[in-house]
């Protein structure tokens, strides 16, 4: 492992005991969120719960026209040129709670 994967690790694994003491969901996204911009490779990253926006955030030299979709039609996001958009689903077995985007330039 490189220092720069294990540095990665390390803030996520930070951020994982962050989440846990969170006073409350938009504390929780801003840190998700950010944190997530620090992983080679990811442009932007939005974190909706139910239906609700609760945060997003773009590096500086990304192009985020694909966060503007997100306010409509479910949070279903355009693909935006020469960028991919992933879509995590946040759910138990008995519960969906959000979605999670992730952007990355192709």
């Amino acid at each position: 492992m490189t220092s720069a994967e294990s540095k990665i690790l390390g803030k996520v694994l930070s951020m994982q005991s962050l989440l846990h003491g969170a006073p409350d969901v938009k504390w929780m996204g801003d840190v998700l969120v950010k944190t997530l911009l620090d992983v080679p490779g990811i442009s932007s990253a939005a974190l909706y719960i139910g239906q609700d926006l609760i945060t997003h955030a773009s590096n500086p030299h990304s192009q985020p026209s694909w966060l503007a979709s997100l306010e409509s039609d479910k949070a279903t996001p355009l693909k935006a040129p020469g960028q991919t958009v992933l879509r995590f689903s946040l759910e138990t077995a008995t519960n969906n709670y959000g979605q999670l985007f992730l952007a990355s330039d192709d």
